[in-house]
């Protein structure tokens, strides 16, 4: 998640294990990282990166469990995406999500 902040992820081929010495025991794949102009479009890219880390703390849990102990549930529990985990969330979507966060005392 965090690369496709910064970078066009794009998916090229498969290696297979035999391509290695030793073989691994899983295949592998070759992927073109592609950078973004400038980043994401935000002011604070490293307070972004963190905040998508926070987002997946907890893979299995929604984004209003992951964040309401830092940004508390008054806040978090109004939003559009609090009952979606971090990973059915487009990259754009935390971007907007950061967005909104700007400028807000945080309790880490």
């Amino acid at each position: 998640m965090q690369t496709a902040l910064f970078a066009k992820v794009r998916y090229l081929f498969e290696v297979k294990p035999g391509a290695f010495h030793p073989p691994p025991k899983v295949d592998s794949a070759v992927v073109l990282l592609e950078p973004r102009p400038g980043g994401p479009a935000v002011s604070d890219p490293d307070g972004l990166v963190r905040f998508v880390g926070h987002c997946f703390a907890h893979k299995r849990k929604t984004l209003r469990n992951n964040l309401a102990g830092i940004y508390g549930k008054e806040l978090i529990g109004n939003w559009p995406e609090a009952s979606l985990r971090a990973e059915q969330i487009p990259v754009a979507g935390f971007v907007e999500m950061w967005k909104r966060m700007s400028g807000l005392e945080v309790n880490l």
